[in-house]
């Protein structure tokens, strides 16, 4: 078993030899975008992809640009839930580890992404909000509020521009590096700041703002975790440090 696994591994990176030389799908339609919570000592960053359009893909490859004269970024660790880390959850190859993100560089960070599941290889990744990673910042300065210089670009452009970022389950596959991938803004807030206004107010709104998402539900923001629980829950301890924060 382990020797038709190795060899399925084999295959799929000789598929991305192929990839590399396929034209782009222009129907194609990847929006990546991120969202960050901030603290007086931290900034937590989310990266998020939109892939509609019908596409699916096999592969994806960010890079996130900071500032590293304010911000020091948490490298990959396993026993760290708070630590830098891909989404393992949606992107993985079988049972095998591969590159967490690299955070050598300052000043940036390169996520490279891959879905591989020898029980279902034709099936890849689509949705919206598709969570491709978290990356954690302690941040060298305290002042508040903080407008962190952050972006998204193509993760890695290899010899030449021929690096295969994004790339879907056609077969053959297309890769999606060019006009068919747009890079969004990368919203930031206070934590705590539930609503998300503008001037970063911790008020009863953003006690509103919780208690909604609690009996309603709706899109996820990191800034609405304000006691920032590793399992990303919004729950009546978020509702409490809200009140410690307008109280203290």
């Amino acid at each position: 078993m382990k020797k038709s696994f190795k060899r399925f591994l084999q295959i799929g990176c000789a598929l991305f030899v192929v990839w590399a030389l396929a034209p782009a799908n222009a129907f194609a339609g990847v929006t990546v975008y991120a969202e960050g919570a901030y603290t007086d000592s931290d900034l937590a960053v989310y990266i998020y992809a939109d892939i509609t359009d019908g596409t699916v893909l096999r592969s994806a490859g960010v890079k996130l640009i900071y500032d590293d004269s304010v911000l020091t970024v948490v490298p990959p660790n396993p026993s760290d839930p708070k630590a830098t880390a891909k989404n393992e959850s949606v992107w993985y190859l079988g049972s095998e580890s591969y590159m967490d993100p690299d955070t050598s560089t300052p000043g940036e960070v390169i996520i490279i992404l891959g879905r591989l599941d020898p029980d279902a290889p034709a099936e890849g990744v689509s949705g919206s909000r598709v969570l491709l990673a978290k990356v954690r910042f302690n941040r060298t300065e305290n002042s508040m509020p903080f407008s962190p210089t952050l972006g998204l670009e193509l993760g890695k452009l290899g010899p030449e521009g021929k690096f295969a970022n994004f790339v879907d389950t056609e077969t053959p596959a297309n890769v999606l590096d060019g006009s068919a991938v747009s890079f969004g803004n990368v919203i930031v807030h206070r934590r705590g700041n539930a609503n998300g206004d503008a001037q970063e107010l911790i008020n009863v709104q953003d006690m509103s703002a919780l208690r909604y998402y609690m009996t309603h539900g709706g899109d996820w923001h990191c800034w609405m975790n304000c006691n920032d629980d590793a399992g990303d829950l919004i729950n009546v301890q978020d509702m409490s440090c809200v009140r410690y924060i307008m109280t203290h």
